[in-house]
């Protein structure tokens, strides 16, 4: 089987989808099936480090990236060349050019396509530029659901939110898929040979592309909350900063006195996020909104214990005991910090990092996802 993924960015500072999609076409390439990956990205440099024997393409789009308008006609002919060769498209994210190019494209070529909103229809997410997209909804996004072979989502959440719209196209609920094998790093305090940051002894982590809806304004507040009870930990924050959003955060820990007990790292390696997620003592994502945070399957897989908010939608987290999930408020917050760094949860932290590491064998791997993925291509393959 040959599948085409087409991604509005394959850019490093992009988020989830990008990430995603490598990890879904590596776990299928070990299932036997050959993946394409076609992307836009300002350079060669901020493209994600895709899986090896996967074939990647990548364009360069015009500005603003957020558009996904490409730059030249070779990715119109790529994308034609590369419908003709496959059996199924897979379109990830939704409203941008290169969705509804590629949704034309596989009508003309008679290729099915599913399509993964990648959390872009939960009710945040709609209420940003909600006027356009209300109009973009109307006029194409609609319709590119409506004549799609299937709908994949990741989370019972999700479904809810295509539900909700309309939409009656065959639909699967298959989460991310975590690489439980890179992890295996994590295991031990660092590698000789891996170039990690000088890290404070100590330290809680937020690791992600920087932006409004992952609520670091509400974890610096929390932080500044529990510090006040705690003076030997300290708040490390890694991820691209496309938004340019950490001068205003770093204003905000000086304005809440915390400035030194603050660090953020920029953009991390793979290698190095793990060395991260390994030494944590607890990794937090407040976030408003998300599709399925890879950063928290990651820190599950890590068996870091994590507090997390609903909006993270991974509810078996308290439900088997691998962290907290607590609205994305900074007294929520603060609460689950000083309990679990010095209060009677402490005790628990050891025992959520094992339990986290369960749940992301036991629901989260990649060989699952891939395998759930692959009987959803063939279900629309024989219709």
């Amino acid at each position: 089987m040959k599948v085409t993924h087409v991604l509005v960015s394959g850019s490093q500072s992009w988020g989830g989808p990008p990430q995603a999609a490598n990890l879904l076409s590596r776990g299928l390439r070990k299932a036997g099936v050959d993946s394409r990956i076609l992307a836009l990205a300002p350079s060669p440099e901020e493209t994600v480090r895709f899986s090896l024997g996967v074939q990647v393409e990548v364009f360069r789009g015009a500005p603003p990236a957020k558009v996904g308008i490409p730059c030249s006609t070779t990715y119109f002919r790529a994308l034609a060349r590369s419908m003709a060769d496959s059996d199924i498209i897979h379109i990830h994210e939704i409203w941008h050019l290169p969705n509804l190019l590629a949704a034309i494209c596989a009508m003309v070529t008679e290729r099915p396509y599913i399509v993964s909103p990648h959390g872009a229809l939960d009710a945040w997410s709609l209420s940003q530029r909600k006027d356009l997209k209300r109009l973009a909804w109307t006029i194409y996004q609609k319709p590119i659901f409506d004549l799609a072979a299937g709908v994949h989502v990741l989370t019972k959440s999700e479904e809810m939110d295509v539900l909700s719209r309309g939409i009656v196209t065959r639909l699967r609920v298959i989460p991310s898929g975590v690489d439980l094998h890179p992890p295996n790093e994590c295991n031990s305090d660092g590698n000789s040979d891996l170039k990690t940051p000088d890290l404070p002894a100590r330290y809680i982590l937020s690791l992600g592309r920087l932006d409004r809806k992952k609520g670091l304004d509400v974890l610096l507040d929390a932080a500044a909350i529990s510090f006040r009870k705690i003076d030997d930990v300290a708040l490390v924050v890694a991820g691209p900063d496309p938004h340019h959003l950490w001068t205003g955060l770093q204003r905000r820990a000086e304005a809440l006195g915390m400035l030194e007990r603050v660090r953020y790292l920029g953009y991390v390696t793979d290698s190095v996020k793990h060395h991260l997620l390994s030494r944590a003592l607890l990794f937090i994502l407040p976030s408003l909104s998300e599709g399925l945070s890879l950063s928290v399957l990651e820190a599950l897989a890590c068996g870091t214990p994590v507090v997390i908010s609903p909006g993270c939608h991974v509810p078996e987290v308290q439900a088997v005991g691998a962290g907290r999930v607590v609205p994305p408020t900074p007294s929520a917050v603060a609460a689950s910090l000083t309990d679990l760094l010095t209060g009677p949860g402490k005790d628990e932290r050891e025992s959520m990092g094992r339990r986290a590491r369960t749940l992301a064998e036991s629901k989260f791997s990649l060989e699952a996802t891939a395998a759930a993925m692959l009987s959803f291509y063939g279900e629309v393959l024989r219709t």
